[in-house]
């Protein structure tokens, strides 16, 4: 039976479409029966019949074409070459290809890596260096980069041998202590420069076991104390009185009396052992606008000492610490006088690592002998400059000496001299480190 045949039969007559595999309701079940009503169920199978060929002959034309631009990608991407140029001669290499990829496949063209060298350069390992290095259109790039960098055509790579590596070593390690210059002369000597160890070093392969002296690696930078004669700037002028030995009860509460009457300031460098018998009194002095310093700790001739620098040094700093805690300071002072003025380079270098300065004069007023108080009083008189440091003491001295003072005082008061302790003496010349004005050690 042919097509039409059928389509004749099942549309006049009674039969039922034929929708069997199709889902009740469906659209598909609907259309057979729609055709069936309007007479053209042959059509409609026909169309049908002629669709599943032609939905198939689409697939096709576009799978040939998805295959077509899928192989030109694979082959614009992977093998097609592109020409780049290393050093001066042109290499053709697959496209997408790394830098790194490039060096590694040719053996970095020849272009050596560099040895590893034992401490003396002997070769120990080669190319156990570091690679070529790479310059990429004139920029050296990393490994890290050549790794992830794809060339383009017309790149221009350059390569020069790999640095070497010099094999691991232990180092010895001694140090140089520093020397000390000494420059005298002044009344106030301090510490200009503090001085740093340099060291002198030898070597040891890890490998090689090699040894090498090295010698002076660091220079060692030289200590140096200089000294000054203060000389305060500005319109005014001053005087520091300075007094030595103490504390004394017997004397220099009084001392301090003639002071506070007259509104003038000194500086008392007191001995560590009289200190700590008399705190009240060192207590006192410094309440009232007065400098507390020391004279070592038991008066002892430094420079007698000197052959042994720990116990000069003890001297000195316990009585430092000593003054300074009898006194209420939080810090320590560190500017102190010898005793018998007696001082040396190798005293310095005992102590120059916590002491800041060590204060001399220019004038003694001779009060240890009993001269009386007009005698010492026309000393200062007449030999007061700015800047002149006075030297009397308050144990030892005995009563011409606040005598004295209240004679001294008011005179060069009215002349235009102010008393001040050595600390703001110091402080009103510039030449004078901060640390050195304020007693206090260099860090």
């Amino acid at each position: 039976m042919s097509a039409r045949d059928w389509n004749d039969e099942y549309t006049n007559s009674n039969s039922t479409v034929p929708t069997r595999g199709m889902v009740p309701g469906s659209d598909e079940e609907r259309e057979m029966l729609s055709a069936q009503a309007s007479g053209d169920l042959y059509a409609t199978v026909e169309t049908r019949r002629r669709g599943v060929p032609e939905l198939v002959k689409l697939i096709i034309v576009v799978l040939v074409i998805a295959l077509a631009m899928g192989g030109g990608w694979y082959w614009f991407t992977y093998k097609r070459h592109i020409s780049v140029v290393v050093d001066d001669k042109d290499v053709s290499v697959p496209a997408s290809t790394t830098v790194s990829e490039l060096l590694t496949k040719n053996n970095y063209f020849g272009v050596a890596h560099g040895d590893l060298l034992s401490i003396t350069g002997q070769v120990l390992k080669k190319g156990a260096g570091s690679a070529p290095e790479v310059v990429l259109n004139g920029q050296i790039i990393s490994d890290a980069t050549a790794k992830t960098t794809k060339l383009q055509r017309g790149d221009e790579l350059s390569l020069s041998a790999g640095g070497n590596y010099t094999e691991d070593h232990d180092v010895t390690r001694t140090p140089i202590e520093p020397g000390l210059q000494f420059n005298p002369g002044g009344t106030v000597q301090y510490v200009k420069v503090q001085g740093k160890p340099g060291y002198h070093e030898v070597w040891v392969g890890k490998l090689s076991h090699e040894k090498v002296d090295k010698g002076e690696v660091k220079k060692p930078v030289d200590t140096i104390i200089d000294s000054l004669n203060p000389n305060p700037e500005g319109d005014k002028m001053y005087i520091a009185l300075t007094f030595t030995d103490g504390p004394d009860p017997s004397n220099t509460p009084a001392i301090l009396d003639v002071l506070k009457q007259n509104g003038a300031h000194a500086t008392f460098f007191d001995n560590g052992v009289l200190s700590k018998d008399n705190p009240d009194i060192e207590k006192r002095a410094a309440s009232e606008g007065n400098q507390v310093a020391s004279h070592t700790w038991s008066n002892q001739d430094l420079v007698v000492m000197q052959d042994n620098p720990k116990g000069v040094a003890e001297e000195v700093s316990k009585g430092e610490e000593q003054t300074s805690k009898a006194a209420g300071y939080k810090k320590t002072n560190r500017m102190i006088r010898v005793p018998y003025g007696s001082y040396s380079k190798e005293v310095w270098q005992a102590i120059h690592r916590t002491t800041s300065s060590i204060v001399m004069w220019d004038v003694d007023t001779g009060d240890l002998s009993a001269i009386g108080a007009q005698t010492i009083a026309n000393t200062v008189i007449s030999r007061a400059h700015n800047g002149s440091i006075f030297v009397l003491h308050d144990n030892g001295g005995g009563a011409q000496v606040p005598q004295a003072l209240s004679i001294l005082i008011p005179q060069l008061k009215q002349q235009g001299y102010e008393f001040v302790t050595m600390k703001e003496m110091l402080a009103k010349d510039s030449r004078f480190p901060k640390n050195v004005a304020e007693a206090l050690p260099m860090e």
